[in-house]
């Protein structure tokens, strides 16, 4: 299906989500996952287009948004076009400090400096974890889902985490998204979710 330009941010508005949100977070989610049980029976040709396009992987239903939405703990952000329909989502949890405790699949982490280390395993410090960000594919290469992270940066006073597949399929367009919006690399992590081998790229925005 052809992208659809929206070629400036008067097109489209960024704000919190609100309880009625849900469904249309929900089903940008739809439109972007890739359950992890098809994984294995994806041709190489399938794999080279996640790969290049993104994906999502967490199955959960409306619900879990509404849930998310109502948790003070946690942020969503959203933007919607002009038909007050959404067409991007990020869903941010705002007071972590142990990935270990709430990523459970997470069995081992390499970090590049003791300093990162600490941050994602210590209990002193805090950082903000970045879940999901998703665009509806019809408007990708808009900058939807830069805005989005922009604007909800503005609210943040710690350094945001973000994990990013690597194996069974390598998602190298959220990679590249997340470099292109100011995130660099610090750590590996190994583990295993619904029976698979897991490998995850951790990044790190700290814009102080």
């Amino acid at each position: 299906m052809e992208n659809k330009k929206l070629t400036t941010t008067k097109q489209f508005f960024v704000s919190k989500a609100n309880e009625e949100d849900s469904l249309g977070i929900h089903k940008i989610l739809l439109k972007n996952l890739i359950e992890v049980k098809d994984v294995t029976s994806l041709t190489l040709q399938e794999k080279d287009l996640l790969n290049e396009h993104g994906f999502l992987r967490k199955e959960v239903p409306e619900s879990y948004y509404l849930g998310l939405i109502k948790d003070p703990e946690v942020d969503i952000f959203i933007a919607k076009n002009k038909s007050n329909e959404i067409i991007g989502f990020a869903t941010f949890h705002l007071n972590k400090a142990d990935i270990r405790k709430f990523r459970s699949s997470v069995d081992k982490i390499d970090a590049d400096r003791p300093e990162n280390l600490d941050l994602l395993t210590g209990s002193e410090k805090k950082f903000i974890y970045l879940d999901q960000i998703a665009v509806d594919p019809k408007f990708h290469r808009n900058g939807i889902g830069k805005i989005i992270f922009q604007k909800a940066q503005q609210n943040f006073k710690k350094p945001v985490v973000s994990f990013i597949v690597k194996t069974p399929l390598d998602n190298i367009a959220s990679a590249k998204w997340h470099v292109k919006v100011g995130f660099t690399q610090i750590a590996t992590v190994k583990g295993e979710y619904k029976d698979h081998k897991f490998k995850w790229w951790v990044y790190l925005f700290d814009k102080h």
